[in-house]
């Protein structure tokens, strides 16, 4: 639940483990976020990882024991508390060297990575932030002139685009907070309703044909 809120993609079964000693289910490379998977050349189709083999490991009851009530209570809590999660998403908005609109390539194995994290600069960053691209920091030349510095009180056009775009992006995060989907506003969703029908998307067979061979959509 916390990672379709974010928008978290790009969970093939090396990012998705187990940990054997208290056997929680550990997410690891957080490249693909705020709904970056949506923008891939195969586009991700479910809303998070719910294939048939890990719906075989819950046991008899499958998706409808444990995990449903408790992604009930998970996205309960995150509705409960959306403005403090909207306040924390909020700090990117403020970050000089994030780029929101960073094309996203992907490996053989179809993990989405952005263009600039495979340069040196993007060394020593946290992992949650590898999936937002880092802006130039020096000013470019043209013609022996360099162009103007941005400043807080004179940004350049394309931090206001940035900005921009990091807003919408956390309108899709609020609204998701809702249950409402998709761009048209109705009515929201109850929780019970919400975790219904995002199981039913990543469970759809339909879904699962459409997404990357290398996802394995199939175990």
């Amino acid at each position: 639940m916390v990672g379709y809120i974010v928008g978290l993609g790009d969970r093939h079964g090396e990012n998705v483990l187990i940990d054997t000693q208290s056997g929680e289910c550990v997410h690891v490379d957080f490249a693909c976020l705020f709904d970056k998977g949506l923008t891939l050349k195969v586009p991700e189709t479910v809303p998070f990882r719910l294939t048939p083999n890990m719906v075989d490991a819950m046991g008899t009851a499958g998706y409808e024991g444990v995990f449903y009530r408790t992604a009930q209570i998970t996205l309960s809590v995150l509705r409960s508390h959306r403005e403090t999660l909207l306040s924390v998403l909020g700090t990117f908005l403020h970050d000089p060297l994030l780029d929101w609109a960073a094309p996203i390539t992907t490996t053989t194995r179809g993990e989405a990575i952005p263009r600039t994290a495979l340069r040196p600069m993007d060394r020593g960053v946290p992992p949650a932030l590898r999936g937002l691209a880092t802006a130039k920091t020096r000013p470019m030349v043209a013609r022996g002139k360099p162009q103007q510095v941005q400043t807080s009180r004179n940004p350049a056009p394309s931090v206001l685009e940035r900005n921009a775009q990091a807003l919408e992006m956390l309108r899709v995060v609020d609204r998701k907070c809702q249950g409402l989907h998709g761009a048209q506003s109705g009515t929201p969703l109850s929780v019970e309703g919400d975790v219904a029908r995002l199981v039913a998307e990543a469970t759809n067979v339909r879904n699962l044909a459409l997404m990357y061979i290398w996802w394995l959509p199939h175990i």
